[in-house]
């Protein structure tokens, strides 16, 4: 899931992608990539998006972590 985010979004693995953000031992530059990836599905579903809504857009987001 952390090699590809956008794949883990798609299956529901949103929680689990801003729990490793948030993490104190996620290096910065992965935690920092994450944000934006999260970040730019939660502007793309104009709000943080419920389980069943998922990143639909996460070709156009950012690449891999």
């Amino acid at each position: 899931m952390l090699t590809n985010p956008c794949s883990g979004l798609l299956q529901g693995g949103e929680p689990y992608l801003r729990d490793v953000a948030a993490r104190r031992g996620t290096s910065p530059a992965k935690a920092a990539r994450l944000r934006t990836l999260l970040e730019e599905g939660d502007t793309a579903a104009g709000s943080r998006p419920a389980a069943d809504v998922p990143f639909r857009d996460c070709g156009t987001m950012a690449g891999a972590v």
